[in-house]
């Protein structure tokens, strides 16, 4: 956990940068995905237990060109994989 304390970042809603389509079956979730793309990628996650984000393919958001900007995890499945080892993978 104090990995989580160090080395999270916490981030706020953007105003803009909301990509449309990127959740069909919920759009009113499209605005995590835009989140997440102001981060810039690398070894960004996006908590959630929301099942339309679990369910996009390869519980990743990903760039324009395919690149993953952060995965898509429960809190329960982040927790794991930081227990298995110093940061999540």
């Amino acid at each position: 956990m104090s990995w989580l304390h160090n080395e999270a970042e916490v981030v706020r809603d953007p105003a803009e940068g909301v990509i449309r389509g990127a959740v069909e079956a919920d759009p009113d979730d499209e605005y995590l995905i835009g989140l997440v793309g102001t981060l810039g990628g690398g070894d960004s996650y996006l908590l959630s237990v929301d099942r339309h984000l679990l369910d996009l393919p390869d519980r990743a958001v990903k760039d324009g060109e395919g690149r993953t900007l952060a995965r898509i995890l429960t809190p329960g499945e982040f927790l794991r994989e930081i227990e298995q080892g110093a940061s999540p993978r």
